[in-house]
């Protein structure tokens, strides 16, 4: 690997999932449990008390067996590599070999005003090697954005290729080719349209003479990106 240039981590999700089963939720079951035995009338101090300290124990110990199972996931010119706590090398994907990236991101609301947005990337390599990025208050953010410019530049220019030969290349429900693009069974030519734009959670297509155009859930696109790009080089070479 080169110069890493970017540097996040991720939890370990399966270890998440035994971690919320085996330590939070018996531990904050056996806190509340500890809290109703001292206001029982009468209270039993003894066991509401072991009951709380048992609870709290617990917990902590989920928290710290949490913290032991993050992952390192490093970026730099060549590829993107995931590292256990101990430095060992858990899975890696690099630039050069075909791969897919997914964009998803979802905006959390408290009284229908937003408070935060989770962003989770993934890089998905064809024989299903696959790596996940996370973000929900920034601490990935760099690291995602280090991910998507790299992966755009490098798909962009193995489907530009492609594009060029005369090939149709597919991203998801979008058909694209030289030609046009097809989304649904619809068809439209390049000149057709206006725009192809990046929305929260969409792809907008703008179309000439027509108002209001059509949404492509980001979810079901990979390489959004490389798309965008891929349609502004096919309207400037037209």
């Amino acid at each position: 690997m080169d110069a890493v240039l970017a540097r996040g981590r991720n939890s370990n999700r399966a270890l998440t999932a035994v971690v919320a089963l085996v330590f939070v939720l018996p531990g904050i079951v056996a806190v509340f449990g500890g809290v109703d035995l001292l206001r029982a009338d009468p209270a039993d101090v003894t066991l509401g008390l072991l009951c709380i300290g048992g609870g709290v124990a617990v917990f902590v110990a989920g928290m710290i067996l949490q913290a032991r199972g993050l992952r390192v996931v490093e970026a730099d010119a060549n590829g993107l590599v995931v590292k256990s706590k101990s430095g060992q090398v858990v899975a890696q994907i690099r630039w050069a070999e075909p791969h897919d990236y997914w964009y998803r991101s979802a905006q959390l609301r408290k009284l229908g005003m937003p408070v935060a947005t989770i962003v989770n990337v993934r890089v998905v390599a064809k024989d299903g090697r696959a790596i996940r990025i996370d973000d929900a208050m920034g601490e990935n953010a760099a690291l995602q954005e280090a991910v998507e410019r790299y992966t755009t530049d490098a798909t962009f220019a193995r489907l530009w290729t492609e594009l060029a030969s005369g090939a149709t290349v597919a991203f998801g429900p979008i058909a694209l080719s030289a030609a046009g693009l097809r989304v649904d069974g619809l068809s439209y030519e390049i000149a057709q349209i206006r725009d192809l734009r990046f929305l929260p959670g969409a792809l907008h297509l703008d179309l000439v003479g027509r108002d209001g155009g059509r949404d492509v859930p980001m979810k079901d696109v990979p390489n959004y990106r490389a798309l965008l790009r891929c349609v502004a080089e096919l309207k400037r070479t037209a």
